[in-house]
């Protein structure tokens, strides 16, 4: 499963080296994508740089997230299953609505990697300036390795 995920996102990384660039005055012209729907333009200013972030709904995605956030000079997108969560979760922790947008990403399916990279292409119009792999599958049944020297 480890494998597949990486395999997707690897897939949605080289995709995304392939945005062009489309700029207007100082800003960056976009749509705001949710579930694959065009919902409204947004302006992603140029000297913000941008950044994905799998996984922004718990633990260490959310707090990546909160920093890049926090320090104004981030564009950040969250790429998450559930939107519905991520938008709860960015109004509890105060993220501030001008400097993240929700994407929906499944990285258990490949379609959803294929319409994530699509919709985000579309959304930003210029590469990525980060791209944070926070994704990880709990298997507890699996084997474990123990007694390792480093």
């Amino acid at each position: 499963m480890i494998s597949n995920c990486l395999l997707l996102l690897g897939t949605a990384a080289l995709a995304l080296r392939t945005c062009e660039a489309f700029t207007a005055n100082k800003y960056m012209y976009a749509r705001t994508v949710n579930h694959g729907l065009e919902m409204s333009s947004v302006s992603i200013p140029l000297n913000k740089k941008i950044c994905v972030i799998t996984v922004t709904t718990s633990g260490l995605g959310k707090e990546t997230a909160r920093a890049l956030i926090n320090n104004g000079e981030h564009y950040v997108i969250c790429a998450c299953r559930d939107v519905a969560k991520m938008n709860n979760v960015a109004v509890t922790e105060g993220f501030d609505t001008n400097s993240f947008s929700v994407l929906e990403l499944d990285l258990a399916s490949f379609d959803s990697v294929k319409l994530f990279t699509s919709n985000l292409k579309d959304f930003i119009k210029r590469p990525l300036d980060k791209l944070v792999c926070n994704a990880a599958v709990y298997q507890p049944s699996l084997p474990t390795v123990s007694n390792i020297c480093v």
